[in-house]
């Protein structure tokens, strides 16, 4: 039902580029949600900086424009390689510019945890989110070792949600859970 739902974009960029593109296009439509999650632009550490920056700003942008326009909007954290997340450039990391102190906020971890020096980036954004944002409760989509939720369990609540295949594949594997 959708006032019960809330849309999220943890797709690939192009499956919601046109969201990102005509964003007034798509406001009654996301009328009928109970909410929606920023969009989760993909910030890649081995584009440039200028790329990375450029997709934490449309993330924002797009975020603030349906609020503007009264939809109920939560936040959607993002960063790239550690200039997004440590440099002080701007005041606070850049990958937490313009987002809620104090709040609910969302991070899509799908993709993120395969390799040793993916987790040290996910672990060390998580990390700086923490002590830049002091969320209220992070709530996290896609895969996340219990050992990493577990410690900082102790700094804020966390809301975990398997991705779709982690999901099916624990619900009975490939054929959707029938036996």
């Amino acid at each position: 039902e959708p006032s019960k739902a809330i849309v999220c974009f943890y797709e690939h960029d192009d499956k919601f580029a046109d969201v990102i593109r005509k964003p007034l296009d798509y406001i009654e439509d996301l009328r009928r949600f109970a909410g929606v999650i920023s969009p989760d632009n993909s910030v890649y550490r081995d584009i440039p900086l200028t790329a990375q920056i450029c997709n934490i700003y449309r993330n924002r942008a797009v975020g603030s424009m349906f609020q503007r326009r009264g939809l109920r909007v939560y936040a959607n954290i993002r960063w790239g390689d550690e200039r997004t997340y440590e440099s002080n450039t701007y005041g606070k990391p850049i990958a937490f510019l313009g987002a809620p102190e104090n709040a609910c906020v969302f991070i899509g971890a799908y993709g993120c945890t395969r390799g040793k020096d993916n987790m040290k980036h996910l672990k060390e954004g998580i990390n700086a989110m923490i002590n830049t944002l002091f969320p209220k409760t992070i709530i996290i989509y896609g895969p996340l070792p219990k050992v990493v939720l577990d410690k900082y369990q102790e700094k804020t609540q966390i809301i975990h949600f398997d991705d779709w295949m982690t999901y099916k594949h624990k619900k009975g594997g490939a054929n959707g859970g029938r036996q």
